[in-house]
């Protein structure tokens, strides 16, 4: 057994922490706008369902029926997206931090996991395919595929447009109620 160098073993260590407080920060933000987000994706799911039920005609054609449906619920589809997101990445801290802690285990995981010698576009499909299938990592691809749409600014414009709509359902949705 070699020895451990200690300034090899402090960079390591430093490198963990900072993973493990990102991905916290990340976390506790997720969690904080998952209580208010499923406030509005309830509300929205109801009134979603709501309105559906009042545009749906025995008398149309089943096709004409399912498309009017599908508009009607797609800002709160969406929207139970983004929760579903949300739910994921406030529960990736205890995940990365039970990947992060103990005797290194994503060292271990690196090091047992096949990967092959393949160049070019095969070994590339190989290799990514080999990560993906690692068990270890999968809280931490689920952390980062979640950011990455959550901070892409096309979402980010459609997720704004459609939780309009998906408050403009919910007004007409309240009013149709009233009277």
């Amino acid at each position: 057994m070699k020895p451990i160098d200690k300034q090899s073993a402090e960079p390591e260590a430093d490198t963990r922490d900072k993973v493990v407080r990102i991905v916290e920060r990340i976390g506790s933000v997720a969690e904080g706008l998952l209580r208010k987000v499923s406030w509005f994706v309830g509300f929205g799911v109801l009134a979603s369902v709501y309105l559906a039920w009042l545009v749906y005609s025995p008398e149309s054609a089943w096709w004409w029926n399912a498309i009017k449906c599908v508009i009607v619920c797609l800002p709160a589809l969406l929207w139970s997206f983004i929760w579903f997101v949300l739910s994921q990445l406030s529960e990736a801290p205890t995940q990365v931090a039970g990947l992060m802690d103990g005797d290194n285990q994503l060292v271990g995981h690196l090091k047992a996991m096949h990967l092959g010698e393949r160049k070019g576009v095969r070994g590339l499909f190989s290799t990514l395919n080999a990560v993906r299938n690692e068990e270890a990592f999968s809280a931490v691809f689920d952390t980062i595929g979640g950011v990455t749409l959550l901070a892409n600014p096309l979402f980010a414009f459609i997720a704004l447009v459609t939780g309009l709509l998906l408050l403009l359902l919910v007004l007409i949705a309240a009013l149709f109620l009233v009277f």
